[in-house]
């Protein structure tokens, strides 16, 4: 008996089948193959949303227990990064005068190295225009990406594959939420999506 899913081509198919047998040996098959594509996306989507909103309530829970501000960054940083498997996340304010990187907080399993603190925004170049208008940033290689290459924002963040997610209060830039990995990689809609809820979430708590 057949009954299993395939991937064919950009599609997903579901080929169910069984063995016809004469004088107790199979002969040939008999089957069906189905096209599956919708509703297996619309199933992962569903598990992926789960997923996401589980994670979500997971870490509100965490927070809500936390007084100290530290506290509240080390979780979420040390919570988001496992969750997506990244090497380094960063979280850091960005005072009145739009100039630097302060009071930056990172979470590291140790894979790649944290960069210095107090980062000038200067040195982040093409990418600075986009993040001030609250534009998340995915680059899935900073050595061959056009905005990154050859550029000093290749050093200011210090990885290959870079998620830059911004924070706009009172119409001006006031977080940042970056998230890194050692190896070049392909951030999705999805990941972007839960680390902008993050973003969200730990500013509300470390106010609070």
């Amino acid at each position: 008996v057949i009954d299993r899913l395939e991937q064919l081509g950009g599609g997903i198919v579901l080929a169910r089948g069984h063995a016809i047998y004469e004088d107790g040996r199979p002969a040939r098959m008999v089957g069906v193959t189905l096209d599956v594509t919708a509703r297996e996306r619309a199933r992962q989507a569903l598990e992926k949303r789960e997923r996401r909103q589980k994670f979500l309530l997971a870490l509100d829970d965490r927070l809500r227990g936390l007084s100290d501000p530290d506290a509240v960054l080390s979780t979420a940083l040390e919570m988001l990064g496992r969750h997506l498997g990244i090497d380094r996340v960063g979280y850091g304010e960005i005072g009145p005068e739009q100039e630097s990187l302060t009071g930056e907080r990172v979470w590291s399993d140790g894979t790649i190295r944290s960069v210095a603190s107090g980062r000038r925004l200067e040195e982040f170049g093409a990418l600075l225009g986009d993040l001030e208008r609250g534009r998340i940033i995915a680059l899935q290689d900073v050595e061959t990406d056009s905005r990154t290459a050859g550029s000093a924002a290749r050093a200011a963040i210090g990885a290959r594959a870079a998620l830059l997610v911004p924070r706009i209060e009172n119409g001006r830039l006031a977080v940042l939420l970056s998230l890194f990995h050692e190896t070049p990689r392909s951030w999705t809609e999805d990941e972007a999506a839960l680390a902008r809820d993050v973003a969200e979430r730990t500013c509300f708590a470390v106010e609070r």
